[in-house]
């Protein structure tokens, strides 16, 4: 029986690990994307819950000289469906604003005639609090592949991503 859990550390400039590290335990992380703003950091990760395709996305703040979490406990991101058991979540993006964190998912599902891509993303506060508790749908049901990259051009937040029919890759402003 394995136990799940998982853990953050900092480390040096030189390579030496300023603690042992901060373990959360219960999740058994698939992927993991961090990023930092506001004197604080926003980690998001996918966890596995009964079987690979059965996923969830989940956030905790960390302090990003210690590496410690945040006293609250991880809180799960939501869509306005409910990610089913035949859907795989990633990759997992993030970007800080200057204001607030911006998660992202691709949710990767089998149709019953092939595979099918979906984006979601939320606006996450310094605060904690998630302005998106249903997500933001950034696209629909289509022949959308994985979104590579969100980016804060310092005014606007802009989604890069491939499609599938035709082979290309697009942006879009959201």
């Amino acid at each position: 029986v394995f136990e799940k859990s998982m853990m953050t550390m900092r480390v040096e400039r030189d390579g030496t690990p300023y603690n042992l590290g901060q373990e959360i335990a219960g999740y058994d992380a698939g992927n993991v994307a961090v990023a930092y703003g506001d004197s604080k950091a926003l980690m998001i990760w996918t966890d596995h819950v009964t079987r690979p395709f059965d996923t969830r996305v989940w956030y905790q703040f960390v302090d990003p000289l210690t590496g410690q979490f945040a006293p609250s406990p991880p809180r799960e991101l939501k869509a306005s469906r409910n990610f089913g058991t035949s859907s795989n979540l990633y990759p997992l993006l993030i970007t800080w604003t200057g204001e607030m964190f911006s998660p992202a998912v691709t949710e990767f599902y089998w149709t019953g005639q092939g595979y099918d891509y979906e984006h979601w993303m939320w606006r996450v506060l310094p605060s904690g609090t998630n302005l998106d508790p249903q997500a933001v749908h950034l696209s629909g049901a289509g022949p959308r592949a994985d979104m590579f990259e969100l980016v804060w051009n310092g005014k606007e937040l802009w989604s890069f991503h491939a499609m599938k029919s035709p082979r290309e890759f697009r942006r879009a402003r959201i």
